[in-house]
């Protein structure tokens, strides 16, 4: 299996969706009312810490492109949707939207 890594910030899993691509997003599960967490692949190992870092750095992080970042954000609050909606309280790449 895979690295993996967790985030249950909405903004900075929409980041690592948008920097590593929607593949990369393997998991969101809803842990309680108002706790979520978000599963990446981490390869390398230690990629998506950086990447996060970088996003609540106080420089931030600069995108190419602002649309393609909210469409990201738009997908993980989908992700959120789907894994409420579900019987287990998770959504799954492996099952689409």
């Amino acid at each position: 299996m895979s690295d993996q890594y967790y985030t249950s910030n909405v903004g900075a899993a929409s980041f690592l969706r948008y920097v590593l691509g929607d593949d990369a997003h393997l998991m969101t599960t809803k842990i309680a009312k108002d706790r979520i967490t978000f599963a990446f692949h981490d390869e390398p190992k230690g990629r998506c810490k950086q990447l996060t870092d970088a996003y609540f750095s106080d420089e931030s992080a600069a995108v190419g492109s602002a649309r393609e970042l909210l469409d990201c954000c738009r997908a993980v609050r989908a992700t959120v949707s789907a894994a409420d909606r579900s019987s287990n309280k998770s959504w799954d790449s492996k099952d689409g939207l």
